[in-house]
């Protein structure tokens, strides 16, 4: 399989415990047209809001736009941190190629961008001309593929780092359309011997502005 259908398959979201499903997005994008490169590219990509994470989960999510202005050369990126705050437990934070924060849901809930772990994201000779937007006829939603994703142990104390680059999403009209736009992944931490699994969906929301030099 090219690297590039490996891609759209398994997508991006949110690494689980073994038994986790594939699912499909199913925003509906409207009729598919080929990404367009045209015009200004400059996007300056800001935090906007994160959810709580509950008291009794003991974590710390602290996400950072460590590059803000998305331009022809480089796109923007987002780097996440994930620290236990409480005892030595498990918790869904693999991070390789399949299984990661947001391995299953990195498109953007209402579509519109993807975060991609900067290991896996597309090559520049993937992208619509210098647009970060993969250069593909959007031919429906995204499929993701079927497998299950174990837990990672966290030492009282430890952390988990994960860097995403914002791309457009090419199932989507536009490029990077000005505007809010929010994430969404499970988050499971516990679970060990008798001690209950604390489970919860955690948000992240970024905005999108035009930033042209």
């Amino acid at each position: 399989m090219r690297r590039r259908d490996l891609l759209a398959a398994a997508g991006a979201g949110a690494a689980g415990f073994a038994g986790c499903q594939a699912r499909a997005n199913s925003t509906d994008s409207g009729t598919p047209t080929p990404p367009a490169c045209e015009g200004a590219t400059g996007r300056r990509v800001t935090l906007a809001d994160t959810a709580d994470v509950p008291e009794a989960a003991e974590l710390m999510i602290d996400p950072v736009v460590t590059t803000a202005h998305s331009s022809p050369e480089s796109p923007a990126q987002v780097r996440i941190e994930f620290a236990n705050t409480g005892a030595r437990r498990e918790a869904n934070v693999v991070d390789d190629t399949r299984c990661h924060l947001f391995n299953r849901n990195g498109r953007s809930d209402d579509g519109g961008l993807w975060l991609y772990r900067s290991q896996d994201a597309p090559g520049r000779d993937e992208r619509a001309g210098e647009c970060w937007t993969l250069d593909r006829v959007p031919d429906g939603s995204p499929a993701y593929r079927a497998y299950s994703c174990g837990g990672y142990t966290l030492a009282s104390g430890g952390q988990r780092y994960f860097t995403y680059e914002v791309w457009d999403d090419y199932l989507a009209d536009g490029y990077m359309r000005p505007g809010t736009y929010r994430f969404t992944t499970p988050v499971r931490v516990g679970g060990d011997g008798d001690a209950e699994a604390v489970e919860f969906d955690w948000r992240l929301e970024l905005d999108v502005e035009r930033w042209d030099d």
